[in-house]
């Protein structure tokens, strides 16, 4: 999710650019997700079952680098018959030196923080529960985790400056093009 914004941005110039998506999608978040259970729902119930959660890791490991591979040198055969396509105005454009920039850099730390408060919800199995009322009880794992993430939330938004989420929200709600800039 981080890096597709910047991924848009890289190649909005070119003509033909569909496929960087198609390949960007398969292999981040069908096979990046293959690996652990963070960001991917169906291994993170596993997880939370009781699946160990390094099992996928080690017993993926070997075909996500194969299917990877595989994607890898696809990728590279289409981007290059797509590249000798383009206009010799967008290859020339291409070659413009861009400027990058990380704003809000601080927000990796408290991806890392959201990353550790869920695994720690899934090694942390007490038989506490919170009761809500109408014999609804909470786990209390998932309270503490909940309440973690709230925090994060709400930390990230006080100490991110006021003009970086004012430009996030304009650039996501306009569409409009700007330098290449990653933002957290």
């Amino acid at each position: 999710m981080v890096l597709i914004r910047p991924m848009i941005r890289a190649n909005q110039d070119r003509n033909y650019n569909i496929h960087v998506f198609v390949f960007f999608i398969f292999l981040v978040a069908n096979i990046g997700g293959s690996l652990t259970p963070l960001g991917d729902p169906p291994l993170f119930v596993g997880f939370l079952k009781g699946v160990d959660f390094l099992w996928t890791l080690g017993t993926m490991l070997a075909p996500m680098l194969f299917v990877s591979g595989i994607l890898l040198a696809l990728f590279y055969l289409i981007d290059r018959l797509a590249w000798n396509r383009e206009s010799s105005g967008v290859k020339a454009k291409s070659a413009a030196t861009r400027q990058i920039r990380v704003e809000g850099l601080h927000n990796v730390l408290y991806l890392f923080a959201v990353a550790l408060t869920v695994l720690a919800s899934g090694i942390w199995h007490r038989d506490a529960t919170f009761p809500l009322g109408l014999g609804i009880e909470l786990p209390l794992n998932g309270l503490v985790r909940d309440v973690i993430l709230v925090a994060l939330a709400l930390l990230s938004w006080r100490t991110t400056k006021r003009a970086i989420r004012r430009e996030m929200f304009w650039l996501t709600n306009s569409g409009a093009k700007s330098s290449l800039a990653l933002k957290l």
